[in-house]
């Protein structure tokens, strides 16, 4: 639908409760063109989005809101009454705001459609980025790669004595009689950036989970005495025990550092390459750290971190924070912005920030949100602090002081 006037019409008389069922069937084709349409008709149905919209407008000195309406009446369309005669539900529970949610949209709805949507917007200038998606791909022992969002629930291949099983975006790996065993095969699951977390269950029964951003590589299946599994990024063990891995330490590697465990313990393994030093925190169990000349024993509830002075241990940790990734939620406790960034970077697939100035880098924060909401709704629970503000241009966030 090209006639922006018509349709912005329309949307007035929908909230009005005044659309005859033409009309409705045309703003349910609307909405339908497009995921941005979606979430701007449900914006306007909810009256505390709408003033979040407003106060973001207040933040663009470039919008003249009077031209825009002039140009929406110079394509014959007028402004609808201001007191709605029927409005729909989401608003008739605010009967004394309805008129100032109506006169609101009289703001944001011009905005939408002269630039927003009209190809001859100034781009991004409520630039925006949606949750994780659901690419990561699984590769096989002879470099095949399967796209674990393009494959049905069931079975994805055979490696050697082992099936390997996609039930929605867990991986797992079940032992098959009838085959010989899988000795000195490799397999590996990826999850890029702006990709959702993956869980996977490997053949000794251990399960992990992969943030966005991660690899890990494990053999198919478990032999010699011996357990090991390499990663890059972040990823969350349950390790398992077994009658069979009795004894049998879990070892994790990256680069240089070495974790080995023992029993069945759940630890968090950060190794991102832009963060400062690689974290290993141990929620239960035991573990023993190896990095470069260095070694520590790991106590249950403490973290370790490699960096080029060694491994520093602590044992004040606030275990919710490392791992509220894997239960879905941002969550800041008195947080630095940069690895807060650095975390919006990896789950929404953005270009590394931008720092308007140094001093703009040693804000903390708390807060907590979900991890599935648009990368905007994150940032403006920041922006609630009163001293600092951010814009986002090209999936680039740019932090500017209040």
């Amino acid at each position: 639908m090209e006639n922006y006037a018509e349709i912005a019409g329309l949307l007035f008389r929908h909230l009005q409760g005044r659309l005859t069922p033409e009309e409705s069937a045309q703003v349910e084709a609307w909405v339908a063109e497009s995921e941005q349409n979606r979430q701007f008709f449900d914006d306007i149905n909810n009256p505390q989005a709408l003033m979040e919209e407003v106060r973001a407008l207040e933040e663009v000195p470039e919008i003249d809101l009077e031209a825009a309406w002039n140009r929406i009446k110079e394509q014959a369309w007028e402004k609808p009454a201001m007191v709605p005669l029927k409005p729909v539900t989401k608003i008739k529970r605010w009967p004394a705001i309805a008129a100032v949610m109506i006169a609101l949209l009289i703001i944001i709805i011009p905005f939408y459609f002269l630039w927003f949507v009209h190809p001859n917007t100034t781009a991004n200038l409520r630039g925006d980025a949606t949750p994780g998606s659901n690419k990561a791909y699984l590769t096989l022992n002879d470099g095949q790669q399967i796209m674990l969002d393009s494959i049905s629930n069931g079975a994805l291949a055979q490696q050697g004595g082992m099936q390997i099983d996609k039930n929605g975006r867990q991986v797992s790996y079940v032992a098959d009689e009838h085959t010989s065993k899988a000795e000195g095969l490799y397999n590996k699951v990826t999850v890029p950036n702006g990709g959702d977390v993956v869980a996977l269950e490997l053949a000794d029964g251990t399960k992990v989970w992969l943030n966005a951003g991660s690899t890990i590589a494990y053999p198919v299946s478990f032999d010699k005495g011996e357990r090991k599994v390499a990663i890059t990024g972040e990823a969350y063990f349950e390790v398992a025990g077994s009658a069979e891995d009795k004894g049998m330490p879990f070892i994790i590697s990256k680069g240089e550092m070495l974790l080995t465990v023992w029993g069945t313990p759940q630890l968090n393994v950060n190794t991102y390459n832009n963060e400062a030093g690689m974290k290993v925190t141990l929620l239960q169990g035991s573990a023993k750290l190896q990095f470069k000349q260095s070694e520590k024993i790991i106590q249950p509830g403490g973290q370790a971190i490699c960096s080029h002075a060694g491994i520093h241990a602590t044992s004040n940790v606030d275990l919710e924070q490392v791992v509220a990734w894997k239960k879905g939620v941002f969550q800041f406790s008195n947080t630095n912005i940069q690895p807060i960034m650095r975390q919006l970077e990896r789950w929404y697939d953005l270009a590394p920030t931008r720092y308007e100035n140094e001093t703009d880098k040693k804000w903390n924060f708390n807060g907590q949100i979900s991890r599935y909401n648009k990368a905007s709704d994150v940032l403006k629970l920041l922006e609630k602090t009163g001293i600092v503000k951010f814009v986002v241009k090209d999936r680039q966030i740019t932090v500017k002081k209040k």
